[in-house]
């Protein structure tokens, strides 16, 4: 056998090839999976949180098709074991250990995005109520405005009734009465239209303003129901971390 191959470089030349194509793709795999696993976080250590919103299966192995142990809500911290592709090993906090997807895994505390989400909702309602405040404001001067004007427009409508009474008794000539007369009901007519219009003017104001003063205590109250809200849940939260 020796001495067919020495005799034979061909196929010398073919087992070299084959050799090295064998050889040098492992040796490159071998490094690239130890780089990999050189780079990749180690984790084990630290804690690890179920991402909000969500309610994740825990299993008892790789794959949908295996068996549900629990079911760990948003929020709850975990113990990472071992992570295999897109699993992870984990433990629970009742030191039962399952699989699931790791995508579902976080490392930022989810009180920590309430806190934050708590504080935007506060600081967008403070500015709605400071908003409508200033409206409110604006419609309380304007309804005053009005209210003023209706009173001129009621003192003016009196004094031209007045005028009309007097031109009435005191004229003699009958056709200066009468054109005196209906010139002045013209203005009374007019008067009497302003004055509608400025008593409907009021009643909006005074609609919108009992809409706007509505509005701000619905905003108030619904911040104190979200504030008391998530107080409730804090405090729910610090009992159940002393109890354990």
């Amino acid at each position: 056998m020796k001495k067919t191959l020495s005799q034979n470089p061909a196929i010398l030349s073919i087992m070299r090839l084959i050799f090295i194509s064998l050889i040098i793709p492992a040796y490159l795999t071998g490094i690239c999976h130890g780089q990999e696993h050189q780079e990749q976080e180690d984790i084990t250590t630290g804690d690890w949180f179920i991402v909000p919103g969500k309610e994740i299966p825990v299993r008892t192995g790789m794959g949908q098709e295996y068996r549900i142990l629990a079911m760990a809500p948003s929020g709850t911290r975990v113990e990472a074991l071992e992570q295999t592709d897109i699993w992870v090993k984990v433990k629970l906090q009742d030191r039962q250990t399952g699989w699931m997807p790791f995508r579902y895994l976080t490392r930022t505390h989810p009180l920590a995005n309430a806190v934050t989400s708590l504080k935007t909702k506060n600081q967008n309602l403070k500015t709605l109520v400071n908003k409508l405040k200033e409206q409110v404001d604006t419609l309380s001067r304007d309804l005053l405005q009005e209210q003023k004007e209706s009173k001129i427009r009621v003192s003016e409508q009196s004094a031209l009734k007045s005028a009309h009474d007097r031109l009435k008794k005191d004229a003699s000539n009958v056709l200066q009465i009468k054109e005196t007369f209906q010139t002045t009901a013209d203005q009374l007519k007019a008067t009497n239209s302003k004055l509608s219009e400025a008593e409907q003017k009021i009643e909006q104001l005074e609609h919108n303003s009992m809409i706007k003063w509505f509005l701000l205590g619905a905003a108030v109250m619904f911040l104190g129901w979200i504030i008391g809200r998530y107080a409730r849940v804090a405090s729910r939260r610090s009992k159940s971390s002393l109890l354990r």
